[in-house]
C-alpha cells in the first residue's frame, strides 16, 4: 500500500516506484514471503468469489497450479514445487472448512466482493482533506474482501498469511498501518463504485492459523458478526477515521514538497529497515551501512588486516 509505505518510510515507494528499483526475490528452494502471500491470495479469491466450497482435492490441486501461474511465482524447478505445494493444499484445505462452516453458522453473512478495486483522488484544500477534488492524488487499491449482512452493514478483509507483528488498532496510527482504515474511508466517502457502504468492521485474516482477532468492530456491528475479540465505540471509531484524515493531511503536504528522504518512523525504524529490499544501499545514518558492509568482508581483505 503505497500511502502506508510512504508515511513509513518516504524513500521505500519512492524506489520501487519512482526509480523501478527491482524486488526481484532471490530464487531458493523455497519460495519468498511475497509469492507465498500473493499465491494463498489468489486461492483464496477464487474459492470465496467461486464458492468452492465442496471443491475436491484433485481440483483443489489444480486451482493451486494455476494461482501459482497466475502470480508468476519462481520456483526452484518443478520438483520443487511438488513437495512445497503440500503446505498451500493444507493451508487452503484449512481455509475451505472454516469458511464453509463459518458462512453455515452465519447465514445472514454473504461476501459481496472479492479483489474489490477503488480508486479515488487524495488532496487538500488549505488544511482540509479532500477526497476526490480536482487536483489531488491518484489513489487506487484493491480490498481482499468485502462482507455484508442483510441490513447493508459492511465487514473489511484483508488476508495475510500470518498475523506476526500486526497488533489493535489502537497502535495502528502511530506505527503508519493505515490501511483498514483508508480502506474503510473509502467505502463511507463512496470511492468503491460512487456507492457509500456503512462499514461496522475489519479485520486482518490470518490464513495460516485462521485467526480473525486483529482489527476493529463498532457497536453498531452485530455480536454475529464480530471476528475481533472486543468492540470500540462509534466515538472511538470516529477518533480513529479522524486521526487517519489528519495523517492523510500530512502524507499529502510531504508529497507535494516532494519529500523522498530516507527517514523510516522512528517507532518501528528497526522492523521497517530489516524487511525492506534495499537496506543496503540506504543512507539512512542510524543504518550504518558503512559497517555493516565491513562485516561482510573476509577478515584477509579488510583494510589494515
Amino acid at each position: 500500500l503505497f500511502l502506508e509505505e510512504y508515511y513509513q518510510s518516504p524513500f521505500k515507494p519512492f524506489a520501487a516506484k519512482g526509480l523501478r528499483l527491482p524486488e526481484d526475490p532471490f530464487l531458493d528452494l523455497d519460495l519468498d514471503v511475497r509469492s507465498r502471500g500473493q499465491i494463498l491470495h489468489r486461492v483464496c479469491e477464487r474459492v470465496v468469489g467461486e464458492k468452492l466450497w465442496d471443491i475436491s482435492d484433485e481440483a483443489l490441486n489444480t486451482l493451486i497450479d494455476q494461482s501459482r501461474s497466475d502470480v508468476g511465482a519462481p520456483v526452484y524447478s518443478e520438483n520443487t514445487w511438488h513437495f512445497l505445494k503440500s503446505f498451500y493444499f493444507r493451508v487452503a484445505r484449512s481455509f475451505i472448512n472454516y469458511e464453509k462452516q463459518w458462512r453455515q453458522d452465519h447465514p445472514d453473512m454473504t461476501t459481496l466482493a472479492v479483489e474489490k478495486k477503488l480508486s479515488m483522488k487524495i488532496g487538500r484544500r488549505q488544511e482540509e482533506l479532500v477526497f476526490n477534488g480536482d487536483n489531488g492524488f491518484p489513489f487506487r487499491g484493491t480490498i481482499d474482501r468485502v462482507d455484508q449482512n442483510s441490513e447493508g452493514l459492511v465487514s473489511i478483509v484483508d488476508y495475510k498469511t500470518s498475523l506476526g507483528s500486526i497488533t489493535g488498532p489502537n497502535t495502528w496510527i502511530d506505527k503508519g498501518r493505515i490501511q483498514l482504515l483508508l480502506y474503510s474511508i473509502a467505502m463511507l466517502e463512496g470511492a468503491v463504485e460512487e456507492t457509500k457502504y456503512d462499514v461496522v468492521s475489519a479485520c486482518y485474516y490470518a490464513l495460516k492459523s485462521l485467526d480473525r482477532t486483529k482489527g476493529f468492530a463498532t457497536e453498531s456491528c452485530p455480536d454475529d458478526f464480530v471476528t475481533v475479540k472486543k468492540k470500540i465505540s462509534d466515538e472511538q471509531f470516529e477518533q480513529l477515521l479522524n486521526s487517519t484524515k489528519a495523517l492523510l493531511l500530512q502524507i499529502v503536504e510531504e508529497l507535494e514538497n516532494g519529500n523522498i528522504k530516507p527517514e523510516p518512523k522512528l517507532n518501528i525504524q528497526k522492523e521497517l529497515c530489516e524487511k525492506c529490499y534495499w537496506n543496503e544501499l540506504c543512507r539512512y545514518p542510524n543504518l550504518n551501512l558503512e559497517q555493516n558492509l565491513l562485516e561482510r568482508v573476509p577478515e584477509q581483505v579488510k583494510p589494515g588486516t
